[in-house]
Formats: structure tokens, C-alpha cells, sequence
């Protein structure tokens, strides 16, 4: 999971905050005892590697790192268009070759689709109602 965390962080040039798992790798998280240290109880969030611990019912890969922003662009389009992929566009950065006596100031990005199935939405608004409930 780290190095797929410092992939995207590569890919994208941003933090993700976000950090999705199904429940099979959330139940091994909790059984290892090495992970369980890494977890940080923040009014009760489940932090791993900075990233806010989102368990995923029905969830086909192993785990997906988001950024909050992504989230909001993803839940705006589901309320429009509910589907079972959601499309947004996300800046990448590319691997283009510069130029003949050209220099680039900074990395290149592009706007590439990216997309979030459904139920990564739903377990993050499930996740979200359940912190705002007040006794």
C-alpha cells in the first residue's frame, strides 16, 4: 500500500487524504498488530499513512487512494448522473519529452479521465452521516 501511496503522490503531485480498502484488507489491517501501530486514533478516524481509513463493503481491487476534492467532483456527478463508474477529470503529469531549446518551468499535467466506481462514494457518505450523529 506505501508504494502505491507514493505512486500516486508521483502521478499526481498532490497528498491523497482519502484512503479506501475492502473489508477483506480492513480485517487484516486490524489483525496485524504491525499495522495497528501505524493506525492513529484521531477523534475516533483511523488514520494509515495520513490518510483517513474508509472501510468499503462491496469494493472490487484491494484498496484506491482519493483526494477530498475528487471525492466532491465524484459525489456532484453521481447526483446528477447516478452510474456505476463515475467519470472525472483529473490533472496527471505526463512523460512528454520536451522540445528542441524549449525548457519547462515546472511538471507537465494534463487532464486524463479518472474514474470512481459508485460504491466508494456511498461508503464515504456512510461514513460521513455516521460523524454527524448527535445523542
Amino acid at each position: 500500500m506505501y508504494e502505491a501511496l507514493l505512486a500516486y503522490k508521483n502521478l499526481y503531485g498532490e497528498e491523497p487524504e482519502l484512503l479506501f480498502v475492502n473489508l477483506q484488507i480492513y480485517e487484516e489491517i486490524l489483525k496485524e498488530p504491525q499495522l495497528c501501530a501505524e493506525l492513529q486514533p484521531d477523534k475516533n478516524d483511523f488514520n494509515i499513512f495520513g490518510c483517513k481509513l474508509i472501510p468499503v463493503e462491496r469494493m472490487q481491487n484491494d484498496f484506491k487512494y482519493l483526494s477530498q476534492a475528487d471525492v466532491a467532483k465524484a459525489i456532484k456527478e453521481f447526483s446528477s448522473s447516478p452510474t456505476d463508474l463515475i467519470l472525472i477529470r483529473k490533472l496527471e503529469k505526463t512523460n512528454r519529452k520536451e522540445a528542441a531549446n524549449a525548457r519547462r518551468l515546472g511538471d507537465e499535467m494534463m487532464y486524463k479521465h479518472f474514474y470512481i466506481p459508485y460504491e466508494l462514494i456511498q461508503a464515504y457518505q456512510r461514513y460521513y452521516e455516521n460523524k454527524d450523529l448527535q445523542f
